[in-house]
Parts: structure tokens; C-alpha cells; sequence
């Protein structure tokens, strides 16, 4: 049996709520509820960090509407006054986006300078140490953020509005799925915390979902569950279990 037709496939996420999140997020010359009806029929959508593209033959070709707010927490905070998503979701601190920013250690240069000491029998001349006039230097990855100058840290909405949309147009139902699954994921290892207590927050990222998995992974009902929701689950640990969902038009 070939690696293709062994190894499991993930399918691509479906975006139910995807015409109710661009309706809210976008600055629209049309009138209320129209930008919906475009993107439910367009052939292509693709978010950026300005507006996102919107191809819905007949009626819009390359139309490229701005986004209404630039903050993400203020855009999350939009979708969950419009009842997008639910109100309680923005203050859940169970919830949370594992968002890439520079590391504070290395400044985002990926190595730290470390000093060659001398040897101890160098430059000892009657009990006192002499330092030669330039100490050689390495340098060596850092290891805060493992010498890729960016780390992980939890925040409460997405980093970019393209990842908040990505995620909220997964639906408040498939969300809720999702984070359902994630915890049975949790109960079946007995992940616990420090405390003892099993893991309860979820967080989440967004970035392009890897499959296959190897042949000899072993996936529990729930991760098989969250694999055909096209969700990935990307790590398990004493903090949180994180979920994936790619962003909207990765292959």
C-alpha cells in the first residue's frame, strides 16, 4: 500500500460563517447584506492585510474592499456585537490565539553573542589575571526562542484580521466542536496541569494544516473527528492543547 493510500487526508474547513464575518469586517459600497450575497457566490476569496479580494462574476472582478478596523481585538470585538460570535467568547479566558511575535531575548536575531572565556592558565603572572585585549565572542542560537526569532505567546483574539477571519468563519457551532473534541482529546491522555488538574484552555493558530500523518501515528476518535473538521491538532501540554486552522486559501 502506497503512502497515499494509507497515510490519512484532511480535508479543507468549511466556512459557514465566512458571508457574515466579511459582511461585518468589510467597508462595503453596497448596501447592507449584498456583500454577503457576493461572497456565498464567489469563485475566489482571499484576505490580506488591507481589504481582501472578492471575485463573484457577474457582478465584482478584483474588487478589493478595506477592512472597517485594523485592530483585531477591536474586530473580534465587531463580530461579537453583531452576533457573529457569541458576546461571552470575547472575555473567555479559556480561549486563547497563540500569535508569533519577536522574541524580546535575542530581538528577533535568532542568536545571542556569548563570550570565549580564556583558559585558566592564561595571562596568570603572580596571582594576577590578565584579560587579553580583545575577548573572543560566538555567537550561538538563542534559546528563548530556539534561534528562529519569533515566539508563541497567548493572546486573546488572532494577531492579523486575515487570522481572525480564518478562525471566526469556522462558525461559533464548529468552534465549539472543535474545542469540545480538543478536551476529549485531553480526558483520553489525562493531561493534567501543575495542580493536577486535567487542561482546559485551548488555544488556537492559524497557519497551513500538514497532512498526511505518518502511518504509525495513532489518532483517538476525537483527533480523527478534529482531522475531517479540517482542524489539526497541533500540540498537547501541561498549559494547553492548540488547535490549527489554515488560513483562507492555502492549498
Amino acid at each position: 500500500m502506497t503512502d497515499a493510500q494509507s497515510a490519512p487526508s484532511t480535508p479543507s474547513p468549511e466556512r459557514p460563517a465566512l458571508p457574515d464575518v466579511l459582511e461585518t469586517l468589510l467597508a462595503s459600497r453596497y448596501e447592507p447584506g449584498h456583500t454577503a450575497f457576493l461572497v456565498r457566490i464567489a469563485d475566489n476569496i482571499q484576505p490580506d492585510a488591507d481589504g481582501c479580494r472578492i471575485d463573484a462574476l457577474p457582478e465584482a472582478f478584483g474588487w478589493h474592499p478595506a477592512w472597517r478596523l485594523t485592530d483585531p481585538r477591536e474586530a473580534l470585538e465587531a463580530l461579537t456585537t453583531a452576533g457573529v460570535l457569541p458576546e461571552s467568547w470575547a472575555q473567555d479566558e479559556r480561549r486563547l490565539f497563540a500569535v508569533d511575535v519577536r522574541c524580546l531575548l535575542c530581538r528577533g536575531r535568532k542568536t545571542m553573542t556569548r563570550m570565549m572565556m580564556p583558559p585558566e592558565s592564561f595571562g596568570v603572572a603572580d596571582d594576577t589575571r590578565e584579560w587579553p585585549v580583545a575577548i573572543k565572542t560566538e555567537e550561538v542560537p538563542c534559546g528563548q526562542c530556539a534561534g528562529t526569532g519569533r515566539v508563541s505567546g497567548p493572546f486573546v483574539c488572532p494577531g492579523t484580521i486575515p487570522d481572525l477571519v480564518a478562525w471566526a468563519s469556522l462558525g461559533r457551532d464548529a468552534i465549539t466542536r472543535a474545542e469540545a473534541l480538543a478536551r476529549q482529546v485531553i480526558v483520553d491522555a489525562g493531561a493534567r496541569d501543575e495542580m493536577g488538574r486535567l487542561v482546559e484552555r485551548v488555544w488556537w493558530r492559524v497557519e497551513p494544516v500538514e497532512y498526511p500523518l505518518p502511518e504509525e501515528t495513532y489518532e483517538t476518535p476525537a483527533q480523527t473527528d478534529l482531522r475531517a473538521m479540517g482542524v489539526k491538532l497541533w500540540r498537547l501540554s501541561a498549559d494547553a492543547i492548540t488547535l490549527c486552522v489554515p488560513p483562507i486559501g492555502a492549498p
